[in-house]
């Protein structure tokens, strides 16, 4: 198992920031909640061609307890096409908290290419600073690769389809939920990469670590491939996940899974939503 060399050997080239304010590119979802806002360009023309790249994500939002989906897009205006459908997080800014998260891209990129974002958030007007950031493929000695496909996106409430229950008992891991199944997993994955939210969406006083496994096979004999990622939850139910892109392959047709343990048992944090973006 090995994660993506993204940060790896090769001098990064960046997209747009907002110099005068010392920050990203501003991107805010509609002013209506659950609905995509204005596309905005993170790089007009990539200066090379990139085995991939990421996208780094802080919050302009103070106060807002928010859900939120992010789509990513390659192309010129008009004819974009989508090649990151919902990475989703949460987070309670109230006590001005406002986590920053990577989202990783580890697929080809074309010199000359425009890339953009969009989102849409459970509150209306929700804003997010990002900066793109690629990976010059002549450094790399590496090819990226070609497609990211995302399960449990939910765009009718901007979170995840998926809930993993850790179950009643604390630091024992739960049932496994089911990602894909056989059907739905048609072309097989290289790798992936992971989203996760809190479950409910809304403040909690709960302080809570989690272990989630990631698995293949039929039920009850999945396979465990990465086991015991962690990630954390505060008092005011921000929600502590930065996913790298992990590098194991796959078989199609075979069903995709995930099960989680909790150190509370409390209804406001044994539960996690989940998307997982497999990229091949």
């Amino acid at each position: 198992m090995s994660d993506f060399p993204l940060f790896a050997g090769a001098p990064h080239k960046r997209g747009l920031i907002d110099a005068a304010n010392s920050r990203g590119v501003a991107v805010s979802a509609n002013a209506s909640s659950d609905t995509l806002g204005t596309r905005e360009v993170l790089i007009a023309s990539t200066e090379c061609d990139a085995i991939g790249g990421y996208i780094r994500v802080t919050s302009n939002s103070p106060g807002s307890v928010a859900q939120n989906l992010i789509n990513v897009y390659i192309g010129p205006s008009g004819s974009e096409e989508l090649i990151l459908e919902g990475y989703t997080h949460f987070h309670d800014n109230s006590s001005q908290l406002a986590p920053i998260y990577t989202i990783p891209l580890p697929i080809n990129i074309p010199k000359g290419s425009r890339i953009t974002v969009d989102m849409q958030s459970s509150v209306g007007g929700h804003a997010q600073s990002m900066i793109f950031y690629y990976i010059p493929e002549t450094f790399s000695g590496r090819q990226g690769f070609g497609t990211i496909d995302s399960f449990g996106v939910d765009t009718a409430s901007s979170q995840s389809s998926i809930t993993i229950n850790a179950g009643s008992t604390a630091n024992t891991k739960g049932d496994w939920e089911q990602i894909a199944s056989t059907a739905e997993n048609v072309h097989g994955y290289k790798g992936f990469f992971l989203s996760l939210v809190a479950r409910p969406n809304s403040t909690s006083t709960i302080v809570a670590h989690k272990l989630i496994d990631i698995g293949i096979g039929d039920n009850p004999n999945e396979v465990i491939i990465l086991p015991d990622i962690h990630t954390y939850q505060t008092d005011s139910e921000t929600y502590w996940f930065d996913s790298q892109f992990f590098e194991i392959d796959i078989p199609p047709g075979v069903r995709i899974a995930a099960r989680a343990q909790c150190s509370s048992t409390s209804s406001s944090a044994r539960n996690t939503g989940i998307i997982f973006h497999g990229v091949r």
